[in-house]
């Protein structure tokens, strides 16, 4: 169940920038190689505000592409 979570990619469209957006957390990098293949661009690293501070998958890294 756990490994679930570590491959779960969350894709959210926004009207306001014409991108799409997806993240994961950063030691995940298989989903990060497949970011990187269909042409997303890194945009930052962020913590993840569901996951208590000492969590191990806190910290995230997301990707954006142009719609």
């Amino acid at each position: 169940q756990g490994s679930k979570f570590q491959t779960l990619n969350i894709l959210i469209k926004t009207q306001t920038d014409g991108k799409l957006y997806s993240f994961t957390a950063v030691m995940n990098t298989r989903s990060e190689n497949v970011m990187k293949r269909i042409g997303m661009t890194r945009a930052g690293t962020f913590a993840h505000p569901a996951l208590p501070e000492d969590h191990w998958l806190k910290e995230h890294v997301l990707y954006s592409i142009d719609l």
